[in-house]
């Protein structure tokens, strides 16, 4: 159970609520018998009040006793910080000088029933004007508070006073803060404003801007109004949220979140030599919200050395390249920004790689139209299945076959190939060429072609290309010498009375991109040679 007070004037009764932490509903609620209660703090003697009577402020003892802080004062905080064999009571709030005009931000402590004298709080020559949060470390013996004051020509300012045996600190806070816990063992201050600030209490000093303290996002847009630490270190943090029934205050158990879970460790899809960890996210966030959870995974190899370890957002991490036949530990854990998750974790051992080539090569020339072929140093363990992937210098799969002709998109490109092995019971090997030399145009094979058929009107002369390089496309021109004739394009030829006694030749034309080009032609040693002269067939009439 915890217990907190609300105290106000003008017509609001004082109440204290009960509420029960295990299940964060309020199980009961009490009026107190004071007028103008602030505060109250409670041990297993009972409860203590920090109020404002007629009198200036009072501290009422378990059992109706009082204590008086002065007619100036008015207490706002209290708290119980053990001292030997009795109790201290500490009290924060204000004392108003020069007749109520302005307030000063003070702290007693109230000692077998005796106020001390009030400490003035702020930064060193500027006392501070109000209080806001107290709390105290009884591990040892200090006591924070948290005060404010107004500033002329700015916003209101805020700091944390650390008051204790030869210790009297004073830090500045970049945002209101309106309360404040310490957890059981005194090594964390924790100060919610729009989320719940962890501050390690040895290191106070340290946090800037640009390096701010760890914070645990609750969800709501509102200032946390209230904080408490329970012996066991959970934080509670009442905060108002906005409802679609209206504006509500909700109460939140700040804790550790719990494990991820269902951490498997797999090969990349995108590189079977690098490792990546994935995870389920834990089923409670531990009263912070959901979306802000963040996750550290850590490798560690078990045969020695510094672990290795990732922070981020995602579900997953890459490990990166892991050595083989090791074994790793990996584990995962959820932090809210205050607390951590016990960890999930598995183990890795990467199988060794199947046995491969120290190198691969792109072996032939480089050119449009010519084949290029894998060269290895060394060579694949028996059994061993290949796969290939030829890319150009920007990234392009142009193939994936043993062997690659270059095609005119090409050109000007290096070419590289990966060559990847795969063996049952062996993690996989891919080796990768170094880039090839630029590609260049190739040549294209061009056969010197040949006429068959008799050279007469009406008779058909049929060209004959021979081979040239796949995927050349053909075109034919026929000539009467030397000069083209008309409409003669196809491969055959019907010579017509107009090239009677006139030589005749056919010219092959060919085209394909990326590729040199040689001439070819009939005759092979001078174009307009004839093939022979056309005659009339005595046997037929001339057309």
């Amino acid at each position: 159970m915890i217990g907190t007070v609300l105290a106000a004037g003008g017509g609001y009764t004082p109440t204290r609520w009960t509420v029960d932490t295990s299940t964060l509903t309020v199980t009961g609620q009490a009026t107190l018998e004071v007028s103008n209660a602030a505060d109250v703090a409670s041990d297993a003697t009972g409860s203590y009040l920090a109020a404002t009577g007629t009198g200036g402020g009072q501290v009422v003892l378990p059992g109706g006793g009082t204590v008086a802080l002065g007619q100036d004062s008015a207490p706002s905080r209290i708290a119980l910080l053990p001292s030997g064999s009795s109790t201290d009571v500490v009290v924060a709030g204000v004392d108003w000088q020069d007749g109520g005009t302005h307030s000063v931000a003070t702290l007693r402590t109230v000692h077998d029933g005796t106020s001390g004298a009030p400490v003035t709080l702020g930064a060193e020559g500027t006392p501070d004007q109000w209080v806001t949060g107290l709390a105290v470390d009884p591990v040892h013996d200090l006591t924070y508070v948290v005060s404010g004051r107004d500033v002329s020509d700015g916003p209101q300012e805020y700091g944390l006073n650390v008051i204790g045996a030869g210790t009297d600190l004073y830090v500045p806070l970049s945002s209101p803060v309106f309360t404040l816990g310490v957890s059981p063992d005194g090594g964390t201050v924790y100060l919610p404003g729009t989320g719940v600030s962890a501050y390690d209490a040895s290191a106070l000093t340290s946090y800037t801007d640009d390096n701010p303290a760890p914070s645990a996002y609750l969800g709501g847009s509102g200032f946390i109004s209230l904080a408490d630490v329970a012996p066991s270190g959970r934080v509670y943090a009442v905060q108002d949220v906005d409802t679609p029934d209206g504006a509500k205050t909700q109460v939140h158990a700040l804790e550790a979140p719990g494990a991820p879970s269902g951490l498997t460790v797999a090969p990349s899809e995108w590189d079977d030599s690098t490792y990546v960890a994935t995870w389920t996210a834990p089923a409670s966030a531990g009263g912070a919200d959901p979306t802000s959870l963040t996750y550290r995974t850590t490798l560690q190899d078990q045969a020695g050395g510094d672990p290795v370890t990732f922070d981020g957002f995602l579900l997953e991490q890459d490990l990166g390249a892991v050595t083989p036949g090791h074994t790793y530990t990996v584990s995962v854990t959820a932090t809210n920004g205050v607390f951590t998750s016990a960890p999930a974790t598995a183990t890795l051992t990467p199988a060794a790689p199947v046995a491969h080539p120290s190198a691969v090569a792109v072996s032939g020339r480089a050119a449009v139209g010519t084949r290029l072929a894998v060269a290895s140093t060394g060579s694949w363990a028996a059994g061993t299945t290949l796969a290939y992937t030829w890319r150009t210098d920007t990234g392009l799969v142009v193939a994936r076959t043993a062997t690659y002709t270059p095609t005119p998109g090409a050109l000007g490109r290096r070419l590289q190939v990966e060559v990847t092995g795969t063996k049952a019971g062996l993690a996989p090997a891919t080796v990768t060429s170094a880039p090839s030399a630029k590609v260049v145009a190739g040549t294209l094979v061009a056969p010197v072609p040949s006429v068959s058929g008799t050279a007469k009107v009406a008779r058909t002369l049929t060209a004959t290309a021979g081979t040239w390089t796949a995927g050349t496309r053909l075109t034919y021109r026929w000539t009467a010498n030397g000069v083209a004739i008309a409409g003669a394009t196809a491969r055959t030829f019907k010579p017509t009375r107009a090239q009677v006694g006139k030589q005749a030749a056919g010219r092959r034309h060919r085209h394909q991109g990326g590729l040199h080009h040689r001439r070819a032609h009939q005759p092979p040693d001078g174009e307009g040679r004839p093939l022979t002269a056309v005659t009339c067939d005595p046997g037929r009439p001339p057309p």
